[in-house]
């Protein structure tokens, strides 16, 4: 769910940093280059998560001066379920129409799952496939 909440406005790198070299080059430079911006997103994200969270857990999961990768690292660990690689891939992954089935496949069947920005980035290739077509 934090995904689909996220990923409509490109914010999901605020709860999970990209593994992808270029894609963590990109977004170190964003951080860098407009600071301001980058802590105004992340406030609208701690906002979400500390409003959508149950009372019992946000009282666990408060630190001051916390940014949201480290509320979201926080909440999951309360309950139990830390963010592994695994879980975002197997979330993008497990919601594709048919069209998607034979790059699910090859990324659902490895030995170790490949990281989730290379991941999109495949499904962003297989889009633009399906697209041309």
């Amino acid at each position: 769910m934090a995904k689909a909440r996220t990923g409509v406005y490109d914010l999901y790198d605020h709860l999970v940093p990209p593994t992808e070299a270029s894609a963590l080059a990109a977004y170190t430079t964003t951080k860098l280059v407009n600071p301001a911006l980058w802590k105004h997103l992340d406030a609208v994200i701690l906002q979400w998560i500390y409003t959508t969270i149950a009372p019992d857990l946000l009282l666990a999961i408060l630190k001051r001066n916390d940014m949201a990768e480290g509320a979201w690292n926080h909440r999951l660990a309360d309950v139990d379920a830390p963010v592994t690689n695994s879980r975002p891939v197997l979330h993008l992954t497990g919601s594709l129409p048919e069209a998607y089935s034979g790059t699910v496949d090859f990324i659902q069947n490895q030995e170790l799952l490949p990281p989730f920005e290379s991941c999109r980035s495949k499904l962003k290739i297989v889009e633009r496939t399906i697209k041309a077509h």
